[in-house]
């Protein structure tokens, strides 16, 4: 079984929906060097080489930041917003990995915190993660030894 996000299977069903496209645009190409277009089918398939693109980012994105920032303590989750993630990969790409955690650390406000991180530092694997990062507040983190 893979551990990568993207090989889950509500990702594989959007590849396959995405591929699903391609196949139908591939139809439609080859209908229209018969003659059968339709110009609104045409302006809606025109996208999908740029949909399948954006899709493979996408899908690519949580492993990519879990990759280079696993090690420092933060990973992709469902609802880490992909812009933040992008906006953190970008100093890290450049060498800049304080900047990268910087980064991360500014994303998160209270109402993040409370949704997002208070209900898994109860979980062993990632208390440490979590207390290391210094984003929750030193009550929170005695609350857990309690």
């Amino acid at each position: 079984m893979s551990s990568r996000i993207k090989d889950n299977p509500s990702a594989k069903n959007l590849q396959e929906s995405v591929e699903g496209a391609k196949v139908i645009k591939a139809v439609v190409d080859l209908a229209g060097k018969f003659g059968l277009r339709s110009k609104k089918l045409d302006k809606i398939l025109k996208k999908v080489p740029e949909l399948a693109e954006q899709t493979k980012r996408l899908l690519e994105l949580p492993d990519r930041f879990s990759d280079v920032f696993g090690d420092r303590g933060w990973i992709a989750y469902e609802s880490l917003e992909p812009s933040v993630m992008e906006k953190a990969l970008d100093p890290a790409a450049t060498g800049k990995p304080q900047e990268a955690d910087q980064q991360m650390v500014n994303y998160y406000d209270e109402a993040k915190i409370a949704l997002n991180l208070r209900p898994l530092q109860w979980r062993e694997e990632f208390a440490l993660s979590i207390a290391a990062s210094g984003i929750l507040s030193d009550d929170d983190i005695d609350q857990r030894s309690e």
